[in-house]
This record gives structure tokens, sequence and C-alpha cells, in this order.
């Protein structure tokens, strides 16, 4: 009794992340309470990084550790517990096309994708797992061309992988296979920080070092860029996004920001 009363003030309140992360791992068992305390939504709001958080007119999301939390038009909600695999988040992104949430997740890595309509202690609905991804640092879904697009900091590559990627399916757009990669001396990547892309113009954007580096979108082995984007500023950057309007929107490691 008195253990189930401690779980039931922890449900209630949490003082730190440590805490948050316990309530996340019972989340959805059947003997505890089916929540996550207010205090660990702002707790992970937080400590949620560039490469943890996403917002758009649309869709948030926060995560950390081994929740996530979600806000849409279709609901607000968490993702964590047993059956959602979570451990130790790396990064998220969101397909909203398609509306669901990809996580780079866990130790060795694998990426997991929810639908946005669920909440609570589900199963992820794609389970990509393979030995690819254990130095991948970042994932990126583009629903057009139906990819993933998964960032190897530590070796300057970024690999393409199908969005459906899952190796408990048994379709073709299931294959976990590599469909294309850019990496070599040519492309000029050596650490890639953040990737992101306009289908209308048919681009890819890598945001390096001190600069943005321009591909075609279906660009693939040692291609150069079409186009080299310079700025002081972005020796700061830490992430950016394309903005309706075709301009590249860049956050700074302060939290400001600037359009390109």
């Amino acid at each position: 009794m008195l253990a189930q009363l401690l779980l039931i003030a922890l449900s209630v309140n949490a003082q730190n992340l440590s805490e948050c992360f316990e309530q996340g791992k019972i989340l959805g068992d059947g003997q505890n309470p089916n929540n996550i305390s207010a205090q660990c939504f702002e707790l992970v709001k937080a400590k949620s990084k560039p490469e943890t958080r996403y917002q758009s007119d649309k869709v948030i999301v926060y995560a950390h550790a081994n929740i996530i939390f979600h806000e849409s038009s279709i609901r607000k909600g968490k993702i964590s517990g047993e059956y959602s695999l979570l451990e130790n988040i790396h990064a998220v992104d969101v397909d909203e096309k398609n509306q669901t949430v990809v996580v780079l997740a866990n130790s060795p890595a694998a990426i997991y994708t929810y639908p946005l309509k669920y909440d609570g202690n589900i199963a992820p609905y794609y389970k990509f797992q393979s030995a690819d991804l254990i130095d991948a640092s970042d994932v990126k879904v583009i629903p057009e061309t139906e990819e993933l697009a998964v960032t190897i900091k530590s070796k300057g590559k970024i690999k393409f992988y199908a969005r459906e990627a899952n190796v408990d399916g048994r379709k073709k757009q299931n294959a976990l296979t590599l469909k294309r990669e850019l990496s070599g001396l040519r492309t000029q990547l050596i650490h890639p920080k953040d990737v992101q892309y306009s289908f209308t113009k048919k681009h890819l954007y890598v945001l390096e070092a001190d600069s943005i580096l321009q591909f075609a979108l279906d660009a693939q082995g040692n291609t150069e860029p079409q186009n080299i984007i310079h700025d002081e500023r972005l020796v700061q950057a830490v992430s950016f996004s394309v903005q309706s309007h075709g301009k590249l929107k860049i956050i700074l490691k302060n939290g400001s920001a600037f359009e390109l």
C-alpha cells in the first residue's frame, strides 16, 4: 500500500527529470496512474534540445529521455511507457502529411514512428532497427518522396531509407535497405548539424559549421552542392527551417532567429 501511495504521489508532482523518467516508465502499466504530471511537461519543454523539439503552426512536439509530449489539431497527448520502447530520445521530426511523429532513440539507435492520434503507452507503428543507425545523430522525414533522411554527423553522411521501413513489415515499402547516400569530399559535408528540404523548389538543405549547403532534393553520391549559403551568423546556428514563403529561418544558440 505504501509503495502504491508513493507512486501516486510521484504521478501528481515531479521535482526533477529523473522523477519524470520514472513516471514515463510506469505509464499505462495497468497498476499505476495513467498520467504524467504537468510539472513534467514543463521540465521536458525546458530540457528539450533543437533536435528533440518540433514546432509549426499545426503541430508542437517536445521530447526528452523516454517521454514525448505532442499537441495538434488531432489531439493533445503523450507517448511513453513499456510498449513505446522509448528509453533515450536523440531526435524527433513530424510528418504532418501522414500525422505521425518520427523518433530516433535508444542505444543502439532505432527509428520509431507513432501516429499522433494516439496517446499513452503505445507501440510504434513502424520500427526501424539496423546496424546502419549506430552512429545516427538526427532524422528527418520527407513524406513527398516517402523517405527518411538520417544524418550521420560524425561521418559527414546523410543516408536515405524508406519512410515506412519496418522490421516487422512484409510489404515492399517496409524494406530496411539503403535507398541512397549523400557523402564524399565533393559534397563538402563534414559535420552536418541539421537537414531540411523544400519540395516546391526540389531542394535539400544541410546546415554545416558556418554555411548551408543546397543540393537537389534527389541528390546522391559524391555530388557537389548546387549552392552554398554563407553568413557569419551561421557559426552560432543550431537548427533551421524552411518557411512557407520560401526563406530559411535560422535558430541561434541564444534562442534568437533570423531569415536568409
